[in-house]
């Protein structure tokens, strides 16, 4: 989703292709293979092949030859899906602009287009994708001054997801004395408050990037406001805040309020995370705990909204159990703080998952969450939500479904599986797809009649026998072979996300 806001048809084709190429490059591929998993025709499959059998020879300084299929396991093998997209779009002009416009101080376009060797009107076209991104996430361009324009919060929001997006699996974006300034920031920050942040935690790129950006957006004169909301939930929750590195010694430049402002920046950064673990951390615990003081918007909406789904679940399952939900509901406190300090919509990661079609606006569960928005009043301190719910309710649908499959049931992909049990081809079959949260495994028993039948059966005389051949004619069919192997789960998961889309 991101790189479609730069890629051209080719690159995107090229990049298409790279992936299935590191999915089957530990077998004797074809093209034809290649062009088949791929879903692509045999001449885009193999122009896309020399395409990036060149760039990977320039990308490691190799001896230029042509090469076949069976070169491509010694070419390839150092290069990364990531490190090859990020070659793809770091070539693009639309990359370029938006790389430049967000760290270079009094940025020039024209002096930009002359460099680049292209017209203004191209530039425009190149960049107008994810210029309507910026729009949607709070975000304009100045079509005159070339100037980002916006609260500063989104701003930087926007310039951390950009490089988060971009350098995913890849290097630093900025300067080696970038680096090693935010991880000196780090640091000091980690240890001077660690009731909030944990000081032995191994620092992550995304860590480093929001220090990093601060001071970048600093050096070029845009300091943060004050945000009074934020301000305003730390009072409730009788929060103090440490000062961290923003005092008069690290930044002599900037005011009091200024320096309050920075700091308070650099900890809605620290909570507006999602997190996907499976457990709560501590840090995260007595953050909770302290959002659990007083009557306050945040704790209401996050907690009605889970009352809500807990209520409206079969009391019989075991998602009806609030303890099931633990990282579920640090993030809805999260979604709700980012919200409401942004005052609706802003730039994040979850805006580039793969497309949700009319899932999250159809159905069970998005129903819910809309019948919940619906019923916050003025009254409550959570009504204040109620006109967030276009910027909110398919992020929210995103991270909800994994949790409560029963009340996502109608958006899930029925698997019936047919395989002899107590073996180990069930058992990786089974740990296969019980971990994708769009899969729902029928017993076998069941006489529910599955999207997708997958059988290790010579024949489908029983399966027709169990479901009747006129259904039967009518269900996906996957033979799975008796000693599965990488391949198979692959081609399994490329059909399975294709009948999910269908």
């Amino acid at each position: 989703m991101f790189e479609d806001n730069f890629f051209d048809k080719r690159a995107s084709t090229n990049y298409r292709v790279f992936r299935y190429l590191k999915a089957l490059e530990a077998t004797n591929f074809t093209i034809n293979r290649l062009a088949r998993e791929s879903r692509l025709s045999y001449s885009q499959t193999y122009n896309a092949f020399q395409d990036i059998m060149v760039s990977l020879q320039l990308m490691q300084h190799r001896t230029m030859a042509d090469l076949n299929e069976a070169d491509f396991a010694d070419v390839g093998a150092a290069v990364s899906v990531d490190t090859y997209r990020f070659h793809l779009l770091s070539d693009t002009v639309a990359y370029a602009f938006f790389d430049r416009l967000f760290t270079v101080p009094g940025f020039d376009a024209h002096a930009f287009c002359q460099d680049s060797g292209v017209s203004l009107p191209t530039l425009r076209r190149r960049i107008a994708p994810f210029r309507a991104y910026m729009a949607q996430a709070g975000v304009t361009l100045n079509p005159t001054t070339w100037r980002l324009e916006g609260s500063e919060l989104r701003i930087r929001l926007l310039i951390l997801t950009f490089y988060q997006m971009a350098y995913r699996g890849v290097g630093w974006p900025f300067s080696t004395a970038a680096y090693r300034q935010a991880v000196a920031d780090l640091d000091a920050c980690n240890a001077a408050d660690s009731r909030w942040f944990d000081a032995s935690a191994q620092p992550t790129k995304l860590d480093l990037m929001v220090l990093a950006i601060q001071r970048l957006r600093l050096a070029s004169g845009h300091p943060i406001a004050v945000n009074r909301r934020f301000q305003g939930i730390i009072g409730d929750a009788g929060m103090t805040l440490a000062p961290l590195i923003y005092t008069p010694a690290t930044f002599p430049a900037l005011d009091s309020p200024t320096l309050a402002a920075e700091r308070d920046f650099y900890y809605f950064c620290r909570v507006h995370f999602l997190s996907f673990n499976a457990t709560v951390t501590p840090i995260q615990e007595r953050i909770m705990a302290a959002f659990a003081v007083g009557d306050h918007a945040i704790n209401r909406f996050a907690g009605g909204l889970m009352t809500a789904l807990i209520d409206a679940t079969n009391p019989t399952m075991r998602e009806a159990a609030p303890s099931c939900h633990a990282v579920l509901a640090v993030n809805l406190h999260r979604m709700a703080l980012s919200s409401y300090v942004t005052d609706g919509a802003f730039a994040k990661r979850l805006d580039f998952m793969p497309d949700l079609g009319d899932r999250a606006e159809n159905g069970a569960l998005p129903r819910l969450i809309q019948r919940f928005f619906t019923g916050l009043t003025p009254g409550d301190p959570a009504g204040l939500f109620r006109p967030y719910y276009q910027a909110m309710h398919r992020d929210l649908y995103r991270i909800i479904a994994p949790d409560f499959p029963g009340l996502n049931a109608d958006h899930l992909l029925t698997v019936a599986v047919f395989v002899e049990p107590g073996t180990f081809v069930s058992r990786d079959l089974l740990q296969f797809l019980t971990g994708l949260d769009f899969v729902r495994v029928l017993d076998p028993a069941a006489t529910e009649r599955p999207d997708l039948i997958i059988s290790g059966l010579s024949d489908t005389t029983m399966l027709a026998a169990h479901y009747g051949e006129d259904a039967l004619a009518n269900i996906q069919l996957v033979p799975w072979a008796e000693w599965a192997d990488d391949n198979d789960f692959f081609h399994l998961m490329t059909v399975l996300q294709l009948a999910r889309r269908a």
